[in-house]
């Protein structure tokens, strides 16, 4: 038996819970604020995004800008914190390679 080859159209997207749940693990689990908020923003404009968890989406969204702001005024290690993956992996990028 043959089968068609599968059209764009038969792609389906991820459900709109799916987005939001992709979303918290960029933000709580990887510390990826940019794909974080990407995903917040796709699930708020879905059709089947749901009152409270866009209300909620919202928040995270004005709280991962302003943690944005805030690190982007102070470097990650000056905060008291230490680096997250991805910063860790821009710093370690950008001081080249290891002399040792």
């Amino acid at each position: 038996m043959v089968r068609e080859p599968e059209r764009p159209e038969q792609h389906h997207a991820a459900p709109d819970s799916e987005l939001h749940n992709i979303a918290r693990i960029y933000d709580t689990k990887l510390g990826d604020r940019p794909l974080a908020s990407n995903f917040y923003r796709r699930y708020i404009t879905g059709a089947g995004a749901v009152a409270d968890r866009i209300q909620l989406a919202n928040q995270l969204l004005v709280a991962l800008r302003e943690a944005e702001l805030a690190a982007n005024q102070s470097a990650p290690v000056a905060s008291g914190r230490p680096p997250r993956p991805r910063e860790r992996h821009l710093l370690e990028h950008a001081a080249g390679p290891d002399p040792n």
